[in-house]
């Protein structure tokens, strides 16, 4: 094989531009560049179907059509400060607050990180931005789970109880758990879940290890030894909870 043919200056820079619309194209994340008087000049297709345009009818549009009215103020005071410190990037957003306008009119939380560049003299900017929705959304549904969870949990008449599944300690324990073991819920978080074992059952602890090993769930019938020494026949049903851990 020969020597490689050096490129032309033409040649590499067109070689660097067709690099760069292969990088926006692939990209994830909506990446827009604005000119100094916040016209979109560049957008890629994240960034197009994040506002609801398609990439050729976003490029013209001015910047305050993609963000609701009441920041639009504010932006082009905080861009041209931006501009006149000379730095090379900020973020925004990351403690909420910061919003965009999608073509329908419906809003969206986003982040944003902003950089500074100039070419021939004039000054441009590219924002790489996050849409927020569908996290928000999720947060939102989680903390809903854990409330109806949590309410469910207190006000049950079942008895209810957490355990850690290596120390066999309660976690959490709700008010007919108690009332059925004849313990507080303070004693209760002092104690592991073999103490309430009947000498003449399986202990919870092999049936918390097969847990542990992949059963997926146990009922089982036996005996609970309460605060004052009788035995309660329950039925008990275990099952294991994972965290991201």
């Amino acid at each position: 094989m020969g020597p490689m043919k050096a490129l032309t200056d033409i040649e590499a820079l067109q070689l660097r531009e067709d690099q760069l619309r292969g990088i926006l194209g692939a990209a994830s994340e909506a990446i827009l560049t604005v000119d100094e008087t916040q016209t979109v000049v560049m957008a890629n297709a994240a960034a197009a179907e994040v506002f609801g345009y398609t990439p050729r009818t976003l490029i013209g549009q001015p910047l305050t059509a993609l963000m609701p009215e009441r920041f639009r103020a504010h932006h082009a005071q905080a861009v041209a400060a931006f501009g006149a410190a000379q730095s090379p990037s900020r973020r925004m957003g990351l403690r909420g607050g910061l919003y965009g306008l999608r073509a329908n009119g419906e809003e969206f939380p986003l982040e944003a990180g902003i950089s500074q560049a100039h070419a021939d003299g004039t000054r441009l900017y590219t924002v790489i931005l996050r849409d927020l929705s569908a996290s928000r959304r999720t947060s939102a549904a989680l903390r809903s789970s854990e409330q109806l969870l949590a309410a469910t949990f207190s006000v049950s008449n079942v008895g209810m109880a957490q355990l850690d599944p290596h120390t066999r300690r309660f976690v959490a324990v709700n008010a007919a758990y108690c009332r059925l073991s004849g313990h507080d819920e303070a004693a209760l978080r002092e104690m592991t879940a073999d103490a309430l074992d009947h000498p003449d059952d399986p202990p919870c602890a092999g049936i918390i290890e097969a847990l542990l090993a992949g059963h997926p769930h146990w009922d089982v019938e036996r005996r609970l030894v309460r605060a004052d020494g009788t035995a309660l026949w329950v039925q008990v049903s275990l099952g294991l909870a994972r965290d991201e851990a």
